[in-house]
């Protein structure tokens, strides 16, 4: 799965006008992966939920920061399980930040809610806000990728076992990239991915015409091992990555009868973690065995 975002989406929520002044200064001008942060700001809970509630046009919300004590000592951890349950949202990064942690103990908090991170006010220096949105941004990107693989991997085993069936499936799922989890079609987005499955293809994006998919596949396998930008690396049972700037190749041998399986990658987002890396390299396995066993 490859897909650039227009931005990252994050909800501040506090009722200290300086508080809210300060996360603007710290961060201002922040990108995660070359994408801008937009930050959006609520006063109390009721206000950030009619706001979620009110806006069609933010499909993803990426990260929330939300106090603790508003208009009520819970208000914080209230929208937490509004958020979570109420509005069955498991993927919105969230994080609290208090001035109060006596009355919202981090262990009690972290074992209770499902959080991404705690802190008081005092630490919320400028470089600790920049620590915490991009590591929480990098999280939730990644978390989508790697449901997104569980999601390509299922619906190809409950396939029909045919050829046909398998490239309409990768060419469907290929497709949905540009779509936020309601269906909503996203802006900015670009996706470069092509599967080669023995003598079949099948493409979107810049990869979408076999030609130029194998052109990059190409380009990739021929850089000389001196480029600074070269990487080869042996993944999980056998695959294999090159990569050479931001076209990747993840290669599966022929072996046992079964076809290769390549697949020509185009994306911005590095470093990609290594059990992401791993979990990619079972997906193509698992597709070179469907393949194999398709008529």
């Amino acid at each position: 799965m490859v897909y650039i975002r227009k931005r990252w989406d994050v909800l501040l929520v506090d009722d200290e006008p300086d508080v809210l002044a300060v996360s603007r200064l710290a961060l201002r001008r922040l990108k995660v992966y070359g994408i801008p942060v937009k930050l959006h700001e609520c006063e109390s809970k009721e206000q950030a939920l009619a706001f979620l509630d009110n806006r069609a046009d933010l499909p993803d919300l990426t990260l929330a920061i939300i106090d603790v004590v508003m208009e009520t000592e819970t208000a914080g951890l209230d929208l937490c399980h509004a958020i979570r349950e109420d509005m069955d949202n498991k993927v919105t990064q969230l994080v609290i930040r208090t001035g109060q942690a006596g009355r919202a103990p981090e262990r009690d908090v972290v074992d209770r809610y499902d959080i991404s991170g705690y802190i008081t006010k005092v630490e919320a220096t400028e470089d600790r806000m920049y620590t915490i949105v991009k590591s929480a941004i990098r999280q939730f990107h990644w978390g989508r990728v790697f449901a997104a693989m569980f999601s390509w991997v299922r619906d190809l085993v409950h396939t029909q076992p045919t050829k046909e069936e398998i490239r309409a499936t990768l060419a469907r799922k290929m497709s949905l990239i540009a779509e936020d989890r309601h269906g909503n079609q996203l802006e900015g987005i670009e996706g470069h991915l092509g599967f080669f499955l023995g003598n079949d293809f099948v493409g979107i994006g810049e990869c979408q015409e076999r030609s130029r998919a194998e052109e990059i596949r190409a380009e990739v396998l021929e850089t000389d091992e001196t480029d600074p930008e070269y990487i080869r690396r042996s993944l999980d049972g056998g695959t294999t990555m090159v990569r050479a700037g931001e076209p990747a190749v993840f290669q599966v041998a022929a072996a046992d009868g079964r076809d290769a399986v390549d697949c020509v990658v185009r994306s911005s987002f590095r470093p990609m973690p290594d059990y992401l890396l791993s979990s990619w390299s079972q997906m193509m396995q698992s597709l070179q065995v469907l393949w194999s066993r398709a008529s």
